[in-house]
């Protein structure tokens, strides 16, 4: 901080020197001081109320909640003062408390006045909305303390194009888009869309909205990792760093398969996401949505997958075994690769238990074209 001050001190001086583009120059390091540093304060007051909490949670010898309350502490201000006291603390604790209502308004508490810095940070940032964590914190401050208002914020964002969502202590996130006909309080039908090899996540999600209009319908695109050949950061910028998407780039399918759950389930409890989402994807994005599917097949209602190509491996849950229930559409030809590939989809998912499989010619061979063939599909039941 001091370092920062320093150089505003030079530029104002070099200023007088330069006239008003040096201050033009010097009011932009103040506001980023400015904005820092009280980012920083919001930030050291909500590591500070995690850390009460995880004490105050370690004294009734909730070990499991005390920790969680504790990492969250870390995430917050890891230099924060008192923390190795607290982790040898918790580390000790037999966890045999329960929970009782006591704690659970405690901890209620602590969420909320978190979730308010959150949106106090937000605040600092309203002038700056292109920064990433204007979103973020607002996200965040949904998924502490959920209320109608901290919904009906974000919700406009989704109306009025893609927000960048995250599951909650999960760094997975994907695009989401409202139309304008979505009201709060009611169940509102769920499209996954899942993007190949291009990586494109945001025009994935703009070809289904030109197809949705004005229809109710919610649109998530993951930001899965399973979906492409080759991880590009910049496609996955800003929601994940480059050093997360270096550590995970060797177990794609394991984060993916952590995290997306968490996010749709967000999206479900505070936009009214329908129990069974419909899925869309395109070449590899088949992937990590045969992955969802046979993970979760309660979940899902029907499966578009346009040029499709994965690997068996994706079928490989237990569960997809059995899955069985949902329709899946093949639009024109993909490939297969893996040690039991085929070579023909109908054939490797029927083997894997999946016998609602029709397969079509796609009528074109552009990304919209085929998105306007899978929404047709995947909108009107009765075509199935």
């Amino acid at each position: 901080m001091l370092h920062l001050r320093a150089a505003c001190c030079r530029l104002l001086l070099l200023s007088c020197l330069v006239g008003w583009g040096g201050l033009r120059v010097a009011g932009a390091v103040e506001d980023y001081v400015r904005i820092e540093a009280a980012i920083a304060e919001e930030q050291a007051k909500s590591a500070k109320a995690w850390l009460d909490l995880a004490l105050d949670l370690a004294g009734r010898d909730l070990k499991a909640e005390a920790h969680d309350a504790l990492t969250r502490a870390k995430a917050a201000k890891a230099d924060l003062a008192g923390l190795p006291e607290a982790d040898a603390k918790i580390a000790a604790l037999v966890g045999a408390g329960a929970a009782d209502d006591v704690s659970t308004k405690r901890t209620l508490r602590t969420r909320e006045e978190v979730a308010k810095a959150h949106e106090r940070m937000a605040k600092v940032l309203e002038k700056e909305q292109q920064d990433a964590r204007y979103v973020a914190f607002l996200v965040s401050a949904l998924q502490l303390a959920p209320t109608k208002a901290r919904v009906a914020t974000l919700a406009s964002m989704a109306q009025k194009g893609a927000l960048l969502v995250r599951a909650e202590g999960h760094p997975f996130a994907g695009w989401l888009s409202l139309s304008k006909s979505w009201k709060p309080g009611k169940v509102h039908p769920l499209l996954l869309v899942f993007e190949g090899e291009g990586q494109q996540f945001a025009k994935a999600l703009e070809r289904f909205a030109a197809e949705r209009k004005d229809q109710p319908w919610i649109l998530l695109a993951p930001l899965a990792f399973a979906g492409g050949d080759e991880l590009k950061f910049d496609r996955y910028f800003p929601a994940y760093t480059q050093q997360l998407v270096t550590d995970w780039n060797g177990r794609r399918g394991e984060f993916d398969a952590a995290g997306l759950p968490g996010l749709v389930e967000f999206v479900r409890t505070q936009f009214g996401g329908a129990p069974k989402a419909a899925l869309a994807a395109l070449g590899k994005g088949a992937e990590p949505a045969l992955a969802y599917l046979t993970r979760h097949p309660a979940d899902v209602s029907a499966v578009s997958l346009a040029l499709a190509r994965f690997d068996d491996a994706a079928l490989a849950s237990p569960e997809g075994l059995e899955a069985g229930g949902a329709f899946i559409d093949l639009l024109g030809a993909g490939s297969v690769a893996g040690n039991d590939a085929t070579g023909d989809h109908a054939t490797l998912l029927g083997a894997r238990g999946f016998t609602h499989v029709a397969k079509r010619a796609p009528q074109g061979t552009g990304p919209s074209e085929l998105a306007a063939e899978q929404w047709a599909w995947l909108a009107a039941p009765g075509e199935r």
